[in-house]
Parts: C-alpha cells; sequence; structure tokens
C-alpha cells in the first residue's frame, strides 16, 4: 500500500468523490496496521469528510467499525462507543455480517473494561465466545478467549486470566502463519501475568516466545514492552524504564505508558521504594492526561 500510496499522492487532483474516500479510508487502516494510530486517524478523518458519497450501508458500517476500533485503542472510550453502536446496528440486521457483530462486541466490551465495568463487559464476550463457536472460527474463538482473559486479569483474577491466555495462544498456535500478530497479546500478557505472580521461569518461555515474534514481525511497540517486563520484574531498572517509556511517547503510545506506569509504580511500592512509586505514578499520571486530551484530535 505504501508504493500504491505514493503513486496515488502524485495524481491526487484525479482522486475525487468516493475514490477519495476510498483513498484515505484504506491508508488509514494501512496506518491502524502498522500501529501509527494518529496517522491513522487523520487518515480516517478525512474519510469522514467524505462519506456523504457512500450510500451503502454495510459500507457506512465498515467505516464506523473502523473509527470504533482506532478510538478504542487510543483510548478515546465514548467516541468509540458511538461509532460500535453505529457499526452494530446495521451488522446485526445482515447475517452474512455475523462476524463483524463480534468484532463490535469486542470492542464495546474492551470500552466497558476501560470504564471498569467489567460486569458490562463479560456478557458481551461470552456471546462472542458463543458465536465465534457457532462458526467454527479458530481465530474467533481464540480472540473471545484472550478478551475475556483480560477482562479477568483486569478484575485481579490472575488464575483464570493465565488460563485463559494459554487457551489462547494455544489455538492461534494451531495456524500460527495466518495469527502470529495476533497470538502477541496473548502471549505478553500470560508473561506479564506470571512475572506478577513470581513464576519467573514460566514467564521467561512466554517472554522469549513473545519477543520472538515480535521481532519476526517488526512490531517496536511490543518489542519494547516485552523488554520492559525484563527490566522491571528481573532488573528493577528504573533508567532503562524511563528510556522505554520515552520510546512509547514518541510513538504515542499513552495508553500503553499508562498501563506499565501504574505496573510498575505498584511493583515499587510492594518493594517499599516510594521514591520511585511515587514517580512512576507521575507518568501514569502524564500519560493519562494526554489520553484525555486525545479528543483534539478529533477535528471539525
Amino acid at each position: 500500500f505504501s508504493e500504491l500510496s505514493k503513486e496515488i499522492d502524485e495524481h491526487k487532483t484525479h482522486v475525487t468523490g468516493m475514490l477519495e474516500y476510498y483513498y484515505h479510508f484504506f491508508r488509514g487502516m494501512y496506518e491502524f496496521g502498522r500501529r501509527q494510530y494518529i496517522a491513522a486517524i487523520s487518515s480516517y478523518q478525512k474519510a469522514e469528510h467524505k462519506l456523504s458519497f457512500v450510500s451503502d450501508d454495510i459500507e457506512r458500517a465498515e467505516f464506523h467499525f473502523k473509527m470504533s476500533e482506532i478510538y478504542y485503542h487510543m483510548k478515546q472510550t465514548h467516541i468509540s462507543m458511538h461509532h460500535a453502536k453505529l457499526a452494530l446496528d446495521v451488522y446485526i440486521q445482515h447475517e452474512l455480517y455475523a462476524l463483524r457483530t463480534i468484532q463490535c462486541e469486542f470492542i464495546v466490551a474492551g470500552n466497558y473494561d476501560d470504564m471498569r465495568r467489567h460486569e458490562k463487559a463479560l456478557p458481551h464476550l461470552e456471546r462472542a465466545l458463543a458465536r465465534s463457536r457457532d462458526f467454527q472460527n479458530v481465530r474467533f474463538i481464540a480472540s473471545s478467549l484472550f478478551n475475556m482473559g483480560n477482562s479477568y486479569y483486569r478484575m485481579g483474577d490472575l488464575d483464570r486470566a493465565l488460563e485463559l491466555m494459554k487457551e489462547s495462544i494455544s489455538l492461534f498456535d494451531q495456524n500460527q502463519s495466518d495469527h502470529l500478530r495476533r497470538s502477541i497479546d496473548p502471549l505478553y500478557t500470560a508473561a506479564q501475568i506470571l512475572y506478577k505472580q513470581g513464576k519467573h521461569e514460566e514467564a521467561l518461555h512466554y517472554r522469549e516466545e513473545c519477543m520472538k515474534r515480535a521481532e519476526a514481525l517488526q512490531d517496536d511497540i511490543h518489542i519494547q514492552k516485552t523488554i520492559f517486563l525484563e527490566a522491571l520484574y528481573l532488573k528493577q531498572d528504573a533508567e532503562h524504564i524511563k528510556r522505554i517509556f520515552h520510546f512509547l511517547e514518541s510513538a504515542y503510545a499513552y495508553p500503553d505508558i499508562e498501563e506499565l506506569a501504574l505496573d510498575t509504580a505498584k511493583h515499587y511500592n510492594e518493594m517499599e521504594d516510594y521514591e520511585k512509586s511515587s514517580m512512576f505514578y507521575g507518568e501514569a499520571e502524564h500519560a493519562r492526561i494526554y489520553i484525555q486530551r486525545g479528543d483534539c484530535l478529533y477535528e471539525f
């Protein structure tokens, strides 16, 4: 797509109306796949200005689904929920788009988790898992298990979360070539849980496998997050952790910084190193401020 976009840019004056919509829409999808979330939002916003050229309900639902997805990743919860509902209202009327309804359930559940309303998240995930099993879709079953595990993890039920992460990894690994990228998140979370439980030897297996796959995909953010696990739980290297946060900040990965900074602050608090704990609580607050300012990304 990067080569195609350069060619289109050189002939931009000939791209108008619906073609211009699709150009910005697909560019947003491309940037999202590269985890360049700010660039993705910018492209989707440009596509939105041309949405009036799109009359098909399903095509408009696809746009709202992608908007809900990107704003979920940027922790813009209410904007994400708005777009998810607009997409879901269309998808549920079309049986052929049943898998898209499952993906919308994931986003709705993720937003509820971000609002700490886990009791509202789990029914959406249970429904998604049941429908995924009806379709015998391994990818969606594995994703449902991962998302459910993530909910239990955020509720503090580490044993149940780890069990679900391992089930998810096992399913993704049935066809690793197709699901390599999707398997990284449960691998990372499994390692994170095991470190928190003090099971360092078992954690090492998941951390190394996560790193191997992240490097194969040149996923710099997951590479840095995986390095973070070693820096925190094995070396307690605060300076290295700050350098990782600096990299994540350069990638606008503020939701990741907030999560990791809170973990770091709690870890140092348990070690009774209150100075470092306070410093990383400050890092989490700094990231939270930038997340809240993210509403300014939505330009009119």
